[in-house]
């Protein structure tokens, strides 16, 4: 009989602590499965947080994007503008030169007077040996006005030497019987004086062949050196103040 509960009891028992691990088992169970749906929850809600910040980003993209092709669209026609312009200002300055390098050469008495007196004046300058004895010495001057200004003057002499001598008077002094194209250079004093201002320093080197200072003073100093040897030949002994004469000039003039 004792026996018998015994083994009663211990069935039981062992009843028990099977339903108290089904009991553990279910709670497990559960547990997991709570934890697993606040996690599918968790992601869901996560999942769509990223989706709408993922559409906000797209739509800021986007509008960027558009913006940029507004400002490209914008910046592309003004470039396209300005193109077409610089191409048609290219073209018409090409054309200009065509026209300019291909149209026949003006002939000098087509000019005005004062148009004739400049270019005699800045001759004068840039040829000093004009006021020599050489033969070929107007050569330089008729080759400067067709080359550099399409001018053609077929007696360049004419307008420097022809007329015959006369007179000058320098500081008080009379010089009788000085060649013409001293009396060509007294007339055109006022527009020689200002060409060496006027003639750029590159000009000056390149048919002096020499140096040209910047400074039109020193220019005109410079000048001098090329001219008096030149001068002295023409005069050939006949007494004129050669530097005096061209420092009343500069002096009447206002030479800076």
């Amino acid at each position: 009989m004792a026996g018998d509960r015994n083994d009663r009891k211990k069935k039981i028992e062992q009843e028990y602590v099977y339903a108290l691990e089904a009991m553990m088992g279910d709670a497990v169970d559960h547990e997991r499965e709570e934890k697993a749906k606040a996690l599918q929850e968790a992601e869901e809600q996560s999942a769509k947080k990223l989706k709408a910040k993922s559409r906000v980003i797209r739509a800021v993209t986007l509008a960027a994007l558009a913006a940029v092709i507004v400002i490209s669209f914008g910046v592309w026609r003004w470039y396209d503008k300005q193109s077409e312009e610089l191409g048609i200002q290219l073209q018409k300055e090409m054309e200009d030169k065509i026209a300019a390098e291909t149209a026949p050469p003006k002939d000098w008495f087509s000019l005005s007077y004062a148009e004739r007196n400049q270019y005699i004046a800045q001759g004068m300058v840039l040829f000093p040996e004009i006021f020599g004895t050489d033969r070929n010495k107007y050569d330089r001057y008729a080759r400067w006005l067709l080359s550099e200004h399409k001018i053609f003057n077929r007696s360049p002499r004419g307008d420097l030497t022809s007329g015959g001598r006369g007179y000058l008077i320098v500081k008080d002094v009379k010089y009788d019987d000085l060649p013409r194209i001293f009396l060509t250079l007294d007339e055109h004093s006022k527009e020689f004086i200002r060409a060496f201002s006027q003639i750029d320093q590159q000009t000056l080197k390149k048919h002096w062949g020499s140096g040209a200072p910047e400074n039109p003073k020193d220019r005109l100093r410079k000048w001098i050196q090329l001219y008096k040897p030149q001068a002295e030949s023409t005069l050939d002994g006949r007494a004129l103040d050669i530097e005096g004469m061209i420092e009343e000039y500069a002096e009447k003039y206002g030479l800076n």
